[in-house]
């Protein structure tokens, strides 16, 4: 096995669906998509400033196999341990034809809405 291949785990794209809450707003509900697998790793953690508050936020990137639905601010969860991702930039693919059909995202851990 390749060590790329050692370092992908088991991931599911998350659906959202939104249903009218009955006040003028909506609420959101959220199924299991496709499964795929993905190499996730922390890249750094990044300090923002909004205002008075201050975060830290941590920035992943993803690997995967070309195709696996990863667009921007798309939702998906990690098997393993339930967490759950939010696609916050695209990195690129690899060219068709070299060999490793791969793109790359950013994501940010993420807490559903609604949930």
């Amino acid at each position: 096995m390749s060590l790329l291949g050692m370092n992908m785990v088991p991931c599911i794209l998350l659906e959202e669906t939104r249903h009218p809450d009955g006040a003028g707003g909506y609420r959101s509900s959220w199924q299991e998509g496709e499964a795929f697998d993905g190499a996730i790793t922390l890249e750094k953690s990044v300090e923002t400033e909004s205002g008075e508050q201050a975060a830290d936020r941590e920035v992943y990137t993803v690997t995967t196999f070309r195709g696996a639905g990863l667009g921007y601010h798309r939702a998906f969860r990690r098997v393993s341990d339930g967490t759950v991702f939010r696609v916050t930039g695209l990195l690129g693919r690899t060219p068709l034809g070299a060999g490793l059909d791969l793109e790359q995202v950013t994501a940010e851990k993420w807490r559903l809405p609604d949930e």
